[in-house]
């Protein structure tokens, strides 16, 4: 816990939210929603990049959505098995792809399972992620990553 403070600058990432009817089996979607700066963040076009670059901004997204998923679900059990739909609000309206940013989600994700969201993001635990364009914006100089998390039997 003592790792998670918040970026200067950036407004923190919003917790954890469940919505739905909060049954365990078929229930509700679990909500994380993590904004990262354009600076940190990670794309499959990244070329030239050195590794202990990677490495930083992978640190970083993953420490963050761990400190998320810790803020709320801490000490509940982690959920059964999921699919998950990644929504990607990005600052403005110009046309892009959404996989391009898998490195990004795979780090979140990484987070969101030492949280202890889940138990593991194999394909035993998890299906998806599958990302897809939201319909909102983010803020300005930042790219907004809604995990929606449906447990499925």
């Amino acid at each position: 816990w003592k790792h998670c403070r918040p970026t200067p600058g950036i407004r923190g990432p919003q917790p954890l939210r469940r919505h739905g009817t909060g049954k365990r089996k078929g229930g509700g979607v679990t909500t994380i929603t993590l904004t990262v700066p354009i600076s940190k963040l990670l794309s499959a076009n990244d070329r030239g990049t050195s590794w202990q670059a990677k490495a930083a901004k992978t640190k970083w997204i993953r420490n963050a959505a761990h400190c998320l998923t810790i803020a709320e679900h801490g000490g509940k059990p982690p959920l059964g098995r999921c699919h998950l739909t990644v929504y990607i609000a990005a600052p403005t309206n110009r046309r892009r792809d959404a996989a391009n940013l898998s490195p990004t989600i795979k780090a979140g994700l990484d987070g969101i399972v030492s949280g202890g969201l889940l138990e593991d993001d194999s394909d035993a635990h998890l299906v998806g992620p599958d990302p897809r364009p939201d319909t909102e914006r983010s803020e300005r100089g930042t790219y907004r990553f809604r995990f929606d998390f449906q447990e499925i039997s």
